[in-house]
C-alpha cells in the first residue's frame, strides 16, 4: 500500500495539522491544564489515518484535480472487483459507464477549478468484467493554501436499493397474474404516446377488450382456473399484436392495447384477428381443463377531435360496452361524429348508476366469516360491497374501476367505513368480533378518512381496534410511502392494518419491513395450490415464519376444503376464510345466522 500512502499524504497531513493546531496550549497555561489532549506524533496519526482510509466500510478514493486516482481503498476495490493498486493511476472518467462519463468528468473539472465545492449523485461505475455497478458518488474538493489541492470521493453501492425500487416500479405498473401492464402502467404508456403525438401529429388507436363469459368460468371452475384463463387470454393478445403495441390488463376481465402506429383499418384488422383467435379453440384453465372464450372489443382512434389520451381510453371503453350490448363477440368503433349519448350510453349510464347508488343508498354490504384457527371460532367478518341495479346485484368487479376512473371510489370507501362502524355499535353484532374493510389507493392520501374515523368512533364510543383496514400488496407497491403514512395514522387512532393479497406482487418480503401492519393476508392462489404444490407450501411457510417473527398474524384466503384448512392450521396460519369457512352473504342474512347460532365455529368436515 506504499503508493496509496504516498498518494493520500497531502490529505492526511492537512487533517493532522488541523488537529495539532487545536491542541496548542494557550497564553501561558500549563499543558496538563488544557482540555485538549496532546496530539500524537505526526507519523503515528498519519499511520492511523491511512489505516482508516484503507479499511473504511465505504469506497474511498483520492483524486488529482484533473480526476486521476491517486489512491483507492479496499472497499472500492472490492466493489469493482479490482485490487486497489490496480485503480491507482486510472482516470475517474475511465471507471464510469460511458453514458455517465462525460457528465462526471465535467463535475470533476469544475471541482478541480474551484467552481463548486461538492458533488453528489447516483452514477454507474464499471467493474472488472465491464458490468454496471450503481453507486452513490460524493466528491469533495480538498482546499489548501493555494486553492484546491485534490479531490476526495466517497462511493457507496446502491445496487440493492435500486433493484428493490425497480421491482417496486414493476409491481406498481404490471399485473401480477398475466405479466401485462396494469391500469396504472397502461395509463403511463398512454401519457407517453400523447407526448409523442404532440411532436409528430395524431396517430394510433386504443383497444379495450372485455371477456363475455369470465364470471361464469369463475363460478363454475374457481379462481385458480379464472387466473389460468386470464393468462391464456394474455398470450392470445400478445400473439396478435406487433412488437411496438402495448398490451395491458386493466382489471378483472378487462384488457386493453395501445396500437401507437395503427390506422383505423389496421386497428379493426387487429381486433378481428383477436376475436378469431379467441373463437378458434377453447383456452386453458389449467389442470387439463379448457373453456370457450368470447370477447367484446371497443376501438377508439387518436385524432384532433378526441383530445387527450385519457379521453381516447374512455371512448374505447364506451365502444366495448356498445359491442357488448349488441350481443357480444364483436368489435365496435367509437365514432366522434355520432351523438355522445349513442356511443357512450353504457359507460355514462354506469357512472350515473354509481352516483345514484351513493345518493340513494343503493349499495348493499355482504359479510364473509373469518375463522380463528387457534380457537376454531369465527372472530371477524370481512365486509364486501355490492351495487343494486333494479333487481340485479352488481359485482364490484363491474363497477369499482369505473368509480376509480370518475373519482367516486373515495365516497364508496367512506360509505363502507361508516357502515362498518355502525355495525360495530349494533347490538346484533357480536361484541368481541372484528370487522375487515378493503380500501382503494385513492382513499389513503390526505386525512379525510382518518378524520371521519375519529369523528365516528367518538360518536359511537366503540373501540377502534375492532376495525381492520386492508390494502392490497399491489396498492402498497404503487404507494409505499403513502400507505406507510396512512398505516401509522391508523395505528395512532387504534385501528388495525392488514396487507391484503400478499404474494400478488411477487411476495416481496420487503413490504413486511417497511409497513407497520398487524396482519398479512396470504393470496388465495398459494392457498388453493397448497395440497399439490411444494412451492406454494414453501411460500406460505416462509410468510408465516417471518410474520410470526415480527409479532404479526396471518390470514389465508380462498380456503375451499377441510384438508386445506387442517394443513394451514399445522403450518401455523392464524386465520382462514373462503367458501369452506363461509360464503359471503348479505349482511342482514349473516346477522340473522349469527343470532341463530349458525355461524361462529369451525365448519363440519366435508366428505
Amino acid at each position: 500500500m506504499k503508493s496509496a500512502a504516498i498518494g493520500r499524504r497531502g490529505t492526511i497531513l492537512a487533517v493532522v495539522k488541523r488537529f495539532q493546531r487545536t491542541a496548542v496550549v494557550g497564553k501561558g497555561q500549563p499543558a496538563q491544564e488544557n482540555r485538549v489532549p496532546a496530539a500524537p506524533a505526526l507519523p503515528e496519526v498519519e499511520l492511523e489515518m491511512g489505516t482508516l482510509f484503507d479499511r473504511a466500510p465505504i469506497g474511498l478514493a483520492q483524486l488529482s484535480r484533473d480526476g486521476e486516482l491517486l489512491a483507492a481503498n479496499e472497499s472500492l476495490g472490492s466493489m469493482l472487483g479490482l485490487p486497489p493498486a490496480d485503480l491507482t493511476g486510472k482516470p475517474m472518467k475511465g471507471l464510469v459507464h460511458p453514458d455517465d462519463s462525460e457528465s462526471v468528468q465535467a463535475v470533476v473539472t469544475r471541482l478541480g477549478d474551484g467552481a463548486v465545492a461538492t458533488y453528489r449523485g447516483e452514477n454507474r461505475l464499471l467493474d472488472a468484467n465491464g458490468e454496471s455497478v450503481w453507486v452513490e458518488l460524493q466528491i469533495v474538493a480538498v482546499a489548501g493554501p493555494a486553492g484546491v489541492e485534490n479531490l476526495l470521493a466517497y462511493v457507496t453501492s446502491v445496487g440493492d436499493r435500486r433493484r428493490f425500487e425497480e421491482q417496486l416500479r414493476h409491481v406498481a405498473t404490471h399485473d401480477a397474474v398475466t405479466g401485462l401492464r396494469n391500469r396504472r402502467g397502461f395509463e403511463e404508456e398512454l401519457d407517453r404516446h400523447e407526448d409523442r403525438m404532440h411532436r409528430r401529429g395524431s396517430v394510433g388507436a386504443v383497444l379495450v377488450i372485455d371477456l363475455d363469459n369470465f364470471r361464469q368460468v369463475n363460478e363454475e371452475h374457481g379462481y385458480v382456473a379464472g387466473d389460468s384463463l386470464l393468462m391464456s387470454v394474455a398470450e392470445v393478445l400478445r400473439s396478435v399484436l406487433t412488437a411496438t403495441d402495448v398490451p395491458a390488463r386493466l382489471g378483472g376481465d378487462e384488457f386493453a392495447a395501445l396500437l401507437p402506429d395503427a390506422t383505423g383499418e389496421e386497428a379493426e384488422a387487429t381486433a378481428g384477428r383477436l376475436l378469431e383467435r379467441l373463437r378458434a379453440e377453447p383456452l386453458s384453465l389449467g389442470r387439463g381443463q379448457h373453456a370457450p372464450v368470447r370477447a367484446s372489443t371497443g376501438i377508439a382512434l387518436f385524432s384532433d377531435d378526441t383530445g387527450s389520451a385519457d379521453t381516447v381510453l374512455a371512448f374505447a371503453d364506451d365502444a366495448v360496452h356498445e359491442a357488448k350490448e349488441s350481443g357480444g363477440d364483436r368489435f365496435a368503433v367509437y365514432d366522434p361524429a355520432a351523438p355522445r349519448v349513442t356511443t357512450g350510453r353504457s359507460r355514462l349510464g354506469l357512472r350515473e348508476k354509481i352516483r345514484r347508488a351513493l345518493d340513494e343508498d343503493k349499495f348493499r354490504l355482504y359479510a364473509q366469516p373469518v375463522l380463528d384457527l387457534r380457537t376454531d371460532t369465527v372472530t371477524r367478518y370481512e365486509l364486501l360491497i355490492r351495487m343494486l341495479d333494479g333487481d340485479q346485484v352488481v359485482s364490484p368487479l363491474d363497477f369499482l374501476h369505473v368509480a376509480e376512473r370518475h373519482g367516486l371510489v373515495k365516497e364508496i370507501d367512506a360509505y363502507v367505513a361508516n357502515r362498518a362502524i355502525d355495525l360495530l355499535a349494533s347490538d346484533e353484532f357480536p361484541a368481541d368480533a372484528q370487522v375487515e374493510v378493503n380500501l382503494s389507493g385513492a382513499s389513503l392520501a390526505g386525512g379525510d378518512l382518518v378524520e371521519l374515523l375519529e369523528r365516528r368512533f367518538e360518536e359511537v364510543g366503540e373501540s377502534p381496534d375492532r376495525l381492520v383496514f386492508e390494502v392490497s400488496e399491489p396498492t402498497a407497491a404503487a404507494n409505499l410511502a403513502v400507505v406507510r403514512e396512512f398505516a401509522e395514522k391508523l395505528a395512532a387512532l387504534g385501528c388495525q392494518f392488514a396487507l391484503d393479497d400478499f404474494g400478488t406482487g411477487f411476495g416481496n418480503f420487503a413490504y413486511l419491513k417497511h409497513l407497520p401492519f398487524d396482519y398479512v393476508k396470504i393470496d388465495g392462489e398459494f392457498v388453493e395450490g397448497l395440497m399439490t404444490s411444494a412451492t406454494d407450501r414453501l411460500i406460505i411457510e416462509s410468510t408465516v415464519a417471518i410474520a410470526s417473527g415480527l409479532g404479526k398474524e396471518t390470514v389465508a384466503e380462498f380456503v375451499g376444503d377441510s384438508p386445506t384448512l387442517h394443513f394451514l392450521q399445522r403450518l401455523g396460519v392464524d386465520y382462514a376464510q373462503g367458501y369452506y369457512v363461509g360464503r359471503p352473504l348479505p349482511l342482514e342474512e349473516m346477522l340473522q345466522r349469527i343470532a341463530d347460532g349458525a355461524v361462529g365455529s369451525r365448519p363440519e368436515p366435508v366428505a
